[in-house]
């Protein structure tokens, strides 16, 4: 399956808001809650997305954050509370990071600038 945007989130409302905004905004988006359902994506025969937004609570598996730095993809981190630092995973080469508290439109806006690089 292609979509233009993949949403890892495990809050479901968080999730939900923000796929509902993104289709709104033209993209499709495949919308998956947490690392098992995006490891098995990746490891099939699917196109990668234009860009991956994934939320870190600071509960993800280890070895999570080497596994994000290594896809060739543009990369949002949303930030909750208890997840690493923004400027931490700058270094590690994500390419756009949002803590809370922010907007969904935040969100959306973000994404639609690193598609359109």
């Amino acid at each position: 399956m292609r979509a233009d945007v993949w949403l890892i989130a495990p809050e479901w409302r968080l999730r939900t808001l923000v796929r509902a905004e993104l289709l709104e905004a033209g993209w499709s988006v495949l919308a998956l809650e947490g690392w098992d359902a995006l490891r098995e994506m990746l490891t099939d025969t699917v196109a990668a997305p234009g860009v991956l937004i994934v939320q870190l609570t600071g509960d993800e598996p280890a070895g999570v954050l080497a596994e994000l730095a290594a896809l060739p993809v543009p990369r949002l981190v949303l930030r909750a509370t208890g997840a690493p630092d923004a400027s931490a995973l700058r270094r590690r080469g994500i390419d756009a990071v949002l803590s809370r508290p922010f907007r969904v439109a935040d969100v959306v806006q973000a994404a639609r600038r690193l598609l359109q690089r």
